[in-house]
């Protein structure tokens, strides 16, 4: 994923910042400075659960200007093949995130899903920060054997990051029966806080990945104000 530093077209960009801008969006933060020395955010143990505890230890100050959603009055919907991706009408001043994870048959990780509902108002931060950050990146076995044949993450083993055998984690244990479900949900709140905007709707994705999130992100920004 890559946010672009606005302002200059030349100017470098953040990769990987899916992680960082889950927490904010799920702690409520809105407004933040942030200095990040490299091209992408830290990668930690996979999850934003270092950035939830960074963010808090920080504190968080309320702003006395309203907050203004991005309201969804008409079902959008995205289909990229088999992946779908829509954000409903949602009579609450909040984000329901929910997001079905569904590998092909003969995958080492069963179909599974995870939800979470975030208001405006804050009180969702727990939730989050204790079922969905410590959620981490994965990947089954195959991928990260044809990662290591592309030279990448050689430096990483299987106790560092979340890689799924046929058995279940390798060197590794869930931290949630549907982890990998938890973090494509936790994915899914980063990725769409590239609208720019609070999202007042429900959000529903299947099997989807970052540029079809992107996707769904760009066309809710483009909505009348």
């Amino acid at each position: 994923m890559l946010v672009a530093t606005p302002g200059d077209a030349n100017s470098p960009g953040v990769q990987t910042v899916e992680h960082v801008l889950s927490a904010l969006v799920a702690l409520g933060i809105t407004d933040a400075f942030m200095d990040i020395a490299g091209i992408e955010a830290p990668i930690a143990d996979g999850s934003s659960q270092p950035f939830v505890g960074a963010l808090l230890a920080a504190g968080v100050q309320s702003l006395d200007q309203p907050i203004v959603p991005f309201v969804i009055t008409e079902p959008i919907t995205l289909y990229f093949g088999p992946s779908r991706v829509q954000a409903l009408p949602l009579d609450a001043a909040a984000t329901e995130y929910t997001y079905h994870l569904e590998y092909p048959p003969g995958s080492p990780i069963a179909p599974q899903s995870a939800s979470i509902t975030i208001p405006f108002d804050r009180s969702g931060s727990a939730a989050y920060a204790a079922e969905v950050a410590p959620a981490r990146t994965f990947s089954t076995a195959q991928e990260a054997q044809a990662a290591r044949q592309m030279g990448l993450f050689a430096h990483l083993t299987p106790r560092d990051m979340l890689v799924i055998g046929p058995d279940g984690p390798i060197e590794n244990s869930y931290r949630f029966p549907n982890e990998p479900a938890r973090h494509k949900l936790l994915d899914l709140i980063g990725d769409l806080a590239l609208a720019g905007q609070p999202i007042q709707g429900r959000i529903i994705a299947t099997r989807t990945g970052h540029a079809q999130n992107h996707a769904l992100a760009a066309k809710i920004a483009a909505l009348p104000g």
